[in-house]
Order: structure tokens, then sequence, then C-alpha cells
């Protein structure tokens, strides 16, 4: 439920603070007071669109602040747990700032939020109908969510699952034509399959060679500071020192019977001399390996250069290229036997589009159910709305199929006894389309579950005892609801427990946007004044008369 709001800084609004009831909250003024400028700063705390425009002359950044209790939403309050938002003895705060500079900060429980998740955890706290949505009704995508969404533990599960067999059907139609193409196409790709198996073939590439090759150029690179290097090892290790290690051994191991110490010292000078002889041998053999042919340089060059121009083609290194040879000769052999592939690539076809068709065929099934119960439980919103002679129903018709399934929805509609059904759009007026978005958003707010209903002139069109019966519905909706309307008729301002007057003045020179709570006198003279402007004793005397049944009403 929406507790209260909190705009600064929006259009003329300077800064407006109010404070909403439960049930039903009427919101009236005068044209061009401001009422679709509060509409903007609600849609905008929701995630609606930032547009700069609503950034008040003069001042740098707009900001709007809505506080909902959400104790008894059990959906909002799973969106806050999976997201590790606190709320504050189950109130929480959904924010949103623009400035002229473009920027746009919003904010769950004080913490900032992608505007999508900002969206996503509002869609369970409030539904907005705002002064054009009449005209998504005149839709078919729209009125096929409508079926939809009268029944979604049942349609949901075979639409994903309509989807997800489209999605496979889709990719075995794409994975036939990539792999087919026309005759010449084949063609094509077979003689460039065929010559880069046979130029990686030619090059005769063994896994690894790559890196052997890398420390063969290092050694070249550097051949002559390893040459003298290894030449200075050799001198030294060549000289008398060793032999003088083997004598020194020799001399106390002569003695190590008369202390262990000699002995011991003994066998670390002959580990010592081993050890070194080794070391000498291997540096020997060093030596003998710096022979080198001076070609072996360019054939490893040119073996370099082979190996780079491969891979820059076919992978990253030796065993890269040499995978992707094979991957290329199995691709090969498929086109090679493509009649058999094309074959088994049209019958994987065949079996995606079976299952997508009866998958799209249970979704019509359920589609058909779901709009005889939906059809009826419009009508009887519609008896509620003083229409209870008029026929609606929605017709399914076959549509090309797509991941929605095969079914377009129309909703048909007359508005007499007797006269046949018709597509909505041609036979409604205003007036009906007023109730029609009315007993929808009845139905769906039932749904869906949302704490609170925002209805932005749904009264569009309509007066008199059409006027009233508007006014018992919405009534009738706060009983389970919060609602907040902007209305022009006193038969649906009456009925609100709450009421608050819309009005412009200017203040220092420039004109504001304000919001006051009605009561007493004050509401009886607005009501007035929507029943016709004037502010006669009978005027308001009739006032006092529609607000006293309406309360009645109310306490019943």
């Amino acid at each position: 439920m929406l507790i209260a709001l909190d705009v600064s800084g929006v259009a003329l609004i300077d800064h407006l603070s109010v404070e909403f009831t439960e049930k039903l909250n009427i919101l009236s003024g005068e044209t061009g007071a401001g009422k679709s400028i509060l509409i903007d700063a609600v849609n905008l705390a929701l995630g609606g669109r930032a547009d700069r425009e609503l950034i008040r002359t003069g001042e740098e950044r707009a900001r709007v602040q809505a506080l909902f209790d959400v104790s008894k939403n059990t959906a909002a309050r799973a969106f806050l747990d999976e997201m590790a938002l606190e709320t504050d003895g189950g109130l929480v705060a959904v924010s949103r700032e623009i400035t002229r500079s473009g920027r746009s900060v919003a904010r769950i429980a004080g913490q900032i939020m992608p505007i999508a998740t900002v969206r996503a955890f509002t869609a369970h706290l409030v539904d907005v109908h705002g002064q054009h949505e009449h005209q998504s009704l005149f839709d078919p995508a729209a009125q096929l969510g409508c079926v939809d969404g009268f029944d979604e533990q049942t349609i949901l599960p075979l639409r994903e699952k309509t989807a997800q067999a489209y999605r496979q059907w889709r990719a075995a139609q794409r994975a036939l034509k990539e792999f087919a193409g026309t005759p010449q196409e084949l063609a094509q790709q077979m003689d460039m399959l065929a010559y880069q198996i046979q130029e990686i073939d030619a090059a005769q590439l063994q896994a690894g060679e790559d890196e052997q090759l890398a420390q063969r150029r290092l050694f070249f690179k550097n051949a002559q500071k390893v040459a003298d290097a290894v030449s200075s090892a050799k001198q030294a290790l060549e000289s008398s020192a060793l032999d003088a290690v083997l004598q020194a051994s020799r001399a106390l191991s002569a003695v190590g019977g008369v202390d262990a110490r000699y002995g011991d010292v003994a066998d670390q000078l002959a580990d010592s001399y081993y050890t070194l002889e080794d070391l000498r041998s291997q540096v020997a053999q060093m030596a003998d390996e710096l022979d080198y042919d001076e070609r072996e340089i360019d054939r490893v060059e040119d073996r370099w250069e082979l190996l780079r121009r491969l891979t820059r083609k076919y992978g990253a290194d030796a065993q890269a290229v040499l995978a992707y040879r094979d991957q290329a000769a199995d691709k090969l052999e498929t086109l090679r036997q493509s009649d058999q592939a094309v074959a088994k690539m049209q019958k994987r076809i065949d079996q995606a589009q079976a299952a997508y068709e009866k998958a799209a065929s249970a979704l019509h099934d359920a589609r058909e159910r779901t709009a005889q119960a939906f059809s009826n439980a419009v009508l009887g919103q519609l008896k509620d709305l003083s229409m209870g002679r008029v026929q609606f129903a929605v017709s399914l018709s076959e549509a090309a199929p797509s991941a929605l399934g095969i079914d377009e929805a129309s909703f048909l509609f007359s508005p007499n006894a007797g006269e046949p059904l018709k597509p909505f759009s041609k036979v409604s007026s205003g007036g009906e389309l007023s109730r029609m978005m009315l007993a929808i958003k009845t139905i769906t707010a039932q749904r869906d579950g949302v704490d609170t209903m925002i209805f932005d002139e749904i009264d569009t069109g309509i007066s008199g005892r059409v006027a009233m019966a508007v006014g018992r519905k919405m009534r009738a909706i706060a009983e389970n609801r919060q609602v907040l309307c902007i209305t022009h008729l006193p038969q649906i301002a009456v009925g609100g427990q709450t009421h608050f007057l819309i009005e412009k003045s200017e203040q220092e020179g420039r004109t504001v946007t304000q919001l006051t709570p009605l009561s007493g006198q004050a509401r009886v003279a607005e009501i007035a004044r929507l029943s016709g402007g004037t502010q006669s004793e009978s005027a308001l005397a009739h006032a006092r008369e529609m607000l006293l049944e309406a309360q009645g009403a109310l306490e019943k």
C-alpha cells in the first residue's frame, strides 16, 4: 500500500508531501491544475522514463520518494528477501532522482538499484492506469496478454514450453540453411576445407613443436655467448683442483679410524669430487653439442615462419592447428555425405516442428478454456457497471507460428441485445472503453495481487447513472485494496474515504501545484464544483446529499 508520496522539483510542483489512506483516495481539481503531473511523478518513482522536461524550471534536479507498506504483500517481501533488502517495520521507500545532466538514480530501501529492478519490484505494488491506456484494448497482443494473465498458473508453463519448442524448431531450420546453402556454396566450402587440410598436412607439424623451435631460436641468437660460457666452464673444471679434492679425501680417509670427524670430511670430499666429475662430463658434452651446421639456422627460421603462418590462420599453437585440421576433416567428410546429412537435418526439423505443434495445440486448448472464463468474468464486472445487456466474448483465431503459439486474440463486443458481436475497436464508445478497462483492471488486480491501483481519469466519456455505477465499482475495488483515483465526476468523488484537491496558485511570482486534503464544507464545495461549478445553496445542498448517500453506502 502507498503510504506517502514526497515530490520535489517536478514540473509545477516545488515541494509536495502527501499521506494516503486505505481504500479509496480521490484527487480532483480544475483542468490544468497538475493532476497528470502527479501521475508522472508516481511513474517516475516506479521506474518510468526519466524525462528531463519534468524538472521544474530553475531547478537542477527532481526527486520523488514513495513509501510503501509491504507487510501483507507476499510477493513484494519475497522480492526484497531475494535482494537482501530489509524493511522498517514492513515499510520500504522507493525513490528516484533525475538531474539536468541526464543522471538518474533509483533506490529501494536506500540502496541504489538498476531501473529494471525497480520496475520489477514496484510491479508487485502498484498498477497505474493512465489516460491513454484505453487504446491498449485495441491491440491483439494486449488482448492475448489479458487472456493469458487470467490463468497464469495454467497458461505460463504451456507458453514457456511452446516458446522453447519454437526456438528449437527455428534452430534446426537455421542449421540446415547454414549447412547446405546453395550447391555452389557447398562446393566452395568443400574446396576450401580440402585446401586447408592439405596445407596443414604438408607442414607435418608435431604437437609441441613450436616450443622446441622457440627454444632453438633463442639458442642461435645467443650462440657465441653460450660458447664462451661453456668453454670457460670446461677449462675451469679440467684444472688440477679436482685431483686435489680426491687427494684430500684419501689423506683424511687414512686417519678416519682415529677420529670419526676425519672420516666424515673424507666422505664429503669424495662426494664433492664425484659430483664435480659428473658436472665436468656434462659440460664437456655441452661443448661437443655446440657444433652445428649454419644451414640449421635457416632451417629453424623457415620452420618457425611456416608455423607462424599456420597459427595465424588456424590456431594459437601447433596443437591447436592440428585440432583444427581434424575438425575440418570431419566437416569435409560430413559435406561429402551431404545428402544423408541433409536428410538427417530435415528429420530433426520435422521432429522439432511436430513438438512445437503439439505444445502450441495444448496452449491453444488451454487458452480456449481460459478465454471463456475470462469472458464470463468480464461480463460479471460489466454488469456491475450498468452494462448488463452487453455481449462480450474473446475470439481466438489462427496466427502465424511464433514463440507465443498459434493464437491471435480478438475482443468481440455488442452493446445491445440482439446485435451481432463485432471487434471491440469498431463498436465501442469512449464511455464503454472506460468501463471495459475498469472491468479488466479489476480482474487483473485480483489476479496480480497488487496492493494499490491508480486510475487517472478512468471516467472519460461517462456521466449520470453510468458514473454512479463506476463509482460503486470503484468503492467495491477499494474494499480489498487501496485505490487512488483522479476524477472529474462527483458520482465517483463522493465515494472516497479521503479527498484531495489539486490546485495551482502563485507564490513569489511563480506558479506552483499544491495538494490539499478536503473535509467538511471544503469537500462539499468541491463536490458542488464537480457537479456543475456553481456554489449556490441548492448546489451545495445537492453535494451534501450525495456525500451522505455515499457515506451511507460505505457504512453498509
